[in-house]
C-alpha cells in the first residue's frame, strides 16, 4: 500500500487516537464517568497508553525515544487537569473534557518538540 506524502500511515493515525484517549478516558474513569477505576489504575493506564500512542504516532517519522518519553507526560497532564476539573461534578460537557485535556497536555507536547529537536540534533 502506498501513501502520498501528505497521508499518514494507519499506525500513525491509530497512535493519535490512542494518545488522545490516554488523556481523556483515565480521568473520566477516575471521576466515575463511564466506569470507575481507582486513581493509581488511571495513572497506570494513562502512562502506558500515552507511551504507546505517542510511539505509534511518530513511528517511522520522527524520534521514537522522544515520543515514548513525552507521551506519558502528555497523558498525565491531561489526566490531572481533567480529573481536577470534573471530579466533583455529576454532569459534564464534552467541550469541558476536550479543553481541559488539551490544556493539560500542552507541557508534554512542548517536551515532545524539545526532545525531538535534541535527539535529532544528536544523530546529525
Amino acid at each position: 500500500m502506498t501513501h502520498s506524502s501528505h497521508e499518514l500511515p494507519r499506525i500513525n493515525k491509530v497512535g493519535m487516537v490512542v494518545l488522545l484517549l490516554s488523556a481523556v478516558v483515565p480521568p473520566m474513569a477516575a471521576s466515575g464517568h463511564f466506569f470507575y477505576v481507582d486513581m493509581p489504575v488511571a495513572v497506570a493506564l494513562a502512562v502506558v497508553a500515552g507511551a504507546a500512542g505517542a510511539g505509534m504516532t511518530t513511528f517511522g517519522r520522527s524520534s521514537l525515544p522522544a515520543a515514548v518519553i513525552a507521551g506519558p507526560v502528555i497523558a498525565l497532564g491531561g489526566l490531572l487537569l481533567t480529573w481536577l476539573w470534573i471530579r466533583q461534578r455529576d454532569a459534564i460537557f464534552n467541550v469541558e473534557v476536550a479543553i481541559t485535556a488539551g490544556l493539560g497536555a500542552l507541557p508534554g507536547a512542548g517536551l515532545w518538540v524539545l526532545l525531538t529537536k535534541l535527539f535529532t540534533r544528536r544523530r546529525a
